[in-house]
């Protein structure tokens, strides 16, 4: 009795369905593509030595570098000025008490608002 139903029931769904419906219901890839999942990363994270530049543009006159004003330098000497003044500010720790925040963040490079 069960079989006769699910026959019945069967027709009268693929008489109401169209052939232009049917290839709509169906998936466009096959099924071995719908389980392809990568279960990993397939790119590296990005970490902060990814943007420092290298060491071999580092000017040779760094006692000049520093004593420029950083207002007028190019694009590599002002990177090396605030990097290097960045990084002798967190290395000084007698000094590092003494100043304000402003004269900290003004010396590690970061906008004064």
């Amino acid at each position: 009795m069960l079989g006769l139903a699910r026959r019945i029931a069967g027709c009268a769904l693929q008489a109401t369905r169209r052939p232009e419906q049917m290839r709509q219901a169906l998936p466009a890839v096959a099924p071995c593509q719908l389980e392809a999942r990568r279960g990993y990363r397939h790119w590296w994270r990005v970490l902060p030595e990814d943007f420092e530049l290298n060491t071999e543009s580092m000017p040779k006159d760094v006692k000049t570098l520093m004593a420029s004003n950083p207002d007028s330098l190019g694009f590599i000497d002002s990177y090396w000025y605030w990097r290097i003044r960045a990084e002798s500010t967190i290395m000084d720790p007698e000094n590092l008490p003494k100043k304000s925040y402003k004269q900290l963040c003004r010396d590690m490079g970061l906008t004064i608002v």
